[in-house]
């Protein structure tokens, strides 16, 4: 069945010097047992390989990647592609997510690694 989330915004850069380094890093991750479409190790492309991950990258002038969106419905094998990609992407920067229900989540970056960061609620 699969649990829904959707995209609530984001604050996300990776530089174009930065792509072979990213797009060799997302073939060589595993994914065995995924619900990817296999083909992301067959392209080159950067915007390809994340249509494959249900993800849309936005380009500026300069080629660097400055947005992203999630062109999905459920939750999948997602923060697989975000660790792998993690040393790539902008210091600082983060998608954040609403599921199910009230969850709310971050996907962070930060400048190594990525992790799911939770808002805290407070009732005034």
């Amino acid at each position: 069945m699969g649990y829904y989330m959707y995209h609530v915004g984001a604050d996300f850069f990776i530089a174009k010097e930065n792509f072979p380094d990213v797009i060799k890093a997302i073939h060589q991750m595993d994914s065995d047992g995924s619900w990817v479409r296999s083909d992301f190790r067959e392209t080159k492309d950067l915007e390809e390989i994340f249509n494959c991950w249900r993800w849309e990258i936005f380009f500026d002038e300069d080629g660097d990647v400055t947005d992203i969106s999630f062109r999905g419905e459920k939750l999948g094998d997602d923060e697989l592609l975000f660790k792998a990609i993690a040393p790539y992407v902008k210091k600082g920067s983060f998608i954040q997510m609403n599921g199910e229900g009230t969850d709310q989540w971050r996907w962070v970056f930060n400048g190594v690694s990525c992790y799911e960061q939770h808002p805290r609620v407070i009732w005034d």
